[in-house]
């Protein structure tokens, strides 16, 4: 597997142009690279690959952070990562690739209607009607 490395200090000093964070970053990133600045992404967390995940429930505890206002329980950045704040709680993940390493594909499957709006291309829509009548387009409705 290739792992990522660290920026070779022979590669001289980056100028800063701005920080992002999330999917956002990487899309600013890849722009400003393409336009031939060079670009520093930085990401919390470490890179898993596949196996590398949690299987067990000790596993799990093992990756979990929990931030309150009492405190928290990490003393290292884990995958998962819950703040648990007055009037708001957010669950989030620490790694390269950020949340999407934990979402587990959650998601709403959307009603007909949404698609049958024109404004979705034409051979979207018609791929869409494909993918749900052979049953490879996500989970069913509840």
């Amino acid at each position: 597997m290739i792992r990522f490395r660290p920026r070779p200090a022979h590669e001289g000093p980056l100028r800063r142009r701005g920080g992002w964070i999330g999917y956002g970053g990487g899309i600013a990133a890849s722009r400003l690279s393409r336009a031939g600045q060079k670009v520093c992404l930085l990401e919390r967390g470490r890179e898993l690959h596949p196996g590398e995940y949690p299987d067990e429930f000790h596993e799990l505890a093992e990756e979990l952070q929990v931030t309150s206002p009492l405190g928290t329980t990490a003393h290292r950045p884990g995958l998962y990562d819950l703040r648990i704040h007055k009037d708001m709680s957010v669950f989030l993940g620490c790694g390269l690739g950020g949340t999407s390493l934990v979402n587990a594909n959650v998601a709403l499957r959307a009603e007909d209607r949404v698609f049958q709006d024109s404004r979705w291309p034409e051979r979207l829509r018609a791929d869409l009607a494909t993918r749900l009548a052979d049953g490879t387009g996500g989970p069913r409705r509840c």
